[in-house]
């Protein structure tokens, strides 16, 4: 099954919680940057979890020779949020039978991208559906929840894949479904519509950024802004003015960890994208173009510029589909 990453449009932080976490703001889009997941029922109780990067590592550290020694090592087994997600929903099931899940990822890994969540999302959809467990059950979304702050948003707006939302258009599978505003620690959600479809390019630079190593210096601001306009221009129009509208709090102290997002972002810029930002705690980065056609020419020649893992995006609808 396809396991999608995702950009942060906006993000803004509220305040510190008691648990460490920060209550936050977040508008996130799903995009068709995805990993492949495969699930396989076993007759013992044995659950096993690999992992590697598609087409492989070597390629991976050939486009990205800059990368520290060890980031791209993929955990595996119990080191893996998948074995994590699905172990925890086994026990508060009571599923006796085992699973063989196999990931094929092509999501960079430190990049702000949720791959990790996104996995451990769809995993757990996959696992239901092979244990018979309603996609509807609400134990389900209490994992997610318990699992990260993302996971809840890769299950999409229902657990029912067949389900249409109340008003969505059928012609436009993008009208609902595939962005939703997230509060508190990520796990409260509000589906967001989409006018039309959006065209991103997405720029991985060689610097992966430790999630916990960037909220460790940020600052909840006095007056946290507001997504409210973003959420009514996605879903009203005009298109044009959104990336005059994107937001992430996180930008500062990502960059100061990581100074050479700098020179990506301003390289985005005057390549010809628009409302050029960080996405989630980093370091990918991204930036609106006029059209897909436009997309994968920028991403092509951000590409050739130095910048290998450079790609179009385009928003997907959630969940994806179960096979």
């Amino acid at each position: 099954m396809k396991s999608p990453a995702k950009l942060n449009l906006f993000l803004e932080l509220h305040r510190r919680r008691e648990d460490g976490f920060h209550e936050l703001e977040t508008v996130m889009v799903a995009i068709d940057r995805c990993d492949q997941l495969s699930i396989t029922r076993r007759d013992d109780s044995e659950l096993n979890v690999t992992a590697q990067w598609s087409p492989s590592q070597a390629a991976w550290e050939q486009q990205l020779p800059g990368m520290p020694a060890g980031s791209l090592d993929l955990p595996q087994g119990e080191g893996n949020l998948v074995y994590q997600a699905v172990q925890r929903f086994r026990q508060r099931c009571q599923i006796k039978h085992g699973f063989d899940i196999h990931i094929e990822k092509t999501i960079p890994a430190g990049a702000g991208m949720g791959g990790a969540s996104s996995n451990a999302a769809c995993s757990l959809r996959g696992v239901a559906k092979l244990s018979q467990i309603p996609l509807s059950d609400a134990r389900i979304r209490q994992t997610a929840a318990e699992i990260g702050s993302d996971v809840p948003f890769f299950l999409g707006p229902t657990t029912d894949q067949d389900a249409k939302p109340e008003g969505s258009d059928a012609s436009n599978p993008l009208t609902k479904g595939s962005a939703a505003l997230a509060t508190g620690r990520g796990e409260q959600l509000a589906e967001v519509a989409l006018a039309a479809p959006i065209s991103f390019v997405v720029c991985f630079p060689p610097h992966p950024l430790s999630t916990a190593a960037v909220y460790s210096i940020c600052q909840v601001p006095v007056n946290p802004c507001s997504a409210e306009e973003l959420l009514s221009t996605m879903a009203k129009g005009p298109l044009e003015k959104l990336s005059s509208l994107l937001f992430n709090r996180l930008g500062k102290p990502a960059s100061t960890i990581c100074p050479p997002m700098a020179d990506l972002l301003e390289s985005m810029r005057s390549i010809g994208l628009n409302g050029c930002q960080l996405t989630g705690s980093g370091s990918a980065c991204f930036g609106i173009a006029e059209s897909l056609a436009d997309a994968n020419r920028i991403a092509t020649e951000l590409s050739k510029a130095g910048y290998p893992v450079s790609f179009a995006a385009s928003p997907l609808p959630l969940p994806t589909p179960l096979q």
